[in-house]
């Protein structure tokens, strides 16, 4: 699940530096036109663009400009691009109302790593008891693991 900041397009904010993420922005005409405009506003040292992350990334200064300020400008621009329907429907609609089996994936990621560090801290203390117990424990981990990659499947293959 997204947080609120991520569905309004922010990766990630700090004072003098904020990086956009948004589908609208992975349309290299979309992604330059609004880098080149951020570029030029008051403040603004730098902003660079990548249509193939989908992002952009704003370095400030934050005596011209406060961080909620250039936020919220920023936000603005990027969700005004963003068409009526959403840039990937037909790679989306599939038809039923079901949760995507990525997105359930997704959610199982946090539960997953802690399971990870469980598992291994257990297999390391079952060496002592018994290599059964040591494997049994080593195959739960590498089940989690499986879990984990899954999530982060499109950075591991590109």
């Amino acid at each position: 699940m997204a947080s609120r900041d991520e569905a309004k397009g922010i990766a990630s904010s700090l004072p003098g530096r904020l990086r956009l993420r948004h589908a609208v922005l992975r349309r290299p005409a979309v992604n330059a036109a609004l880098a080149a405009e951020i570029g030029g506003w008051p403040g603004v040292t730098a902003a660079t663009g990548s249509a193939g992350t989908g992002g952009l990334l704003v370095a400030y200064d934050v005596e011209t400009v406060g961080q909620a300020e250039m936020e919220a400008r920023s936000v603005a621009l990027v969700l005004s691009h963003v068409p009526e329907a959403p840039v990937d429907a037909a790679d989306d609609d599939d038809g039923d109302d079901a949760p995507d089996v990525w997105e359930r994936v997704g959610a199982l990621n946090r539960p997953a790593k802690i399971g990870m560090f469980a598992t291994l801290g257990a297999s390391m203390a079952a060496l002592a008891v018994s290599r059964r117990v040591h494997a049994a424990f080593g195959g739960a981990y590498l089940g989690l693991l499986a879990i984990h990659l899954l999530k982060h499947r499109r950075k591991l293959v590109r």
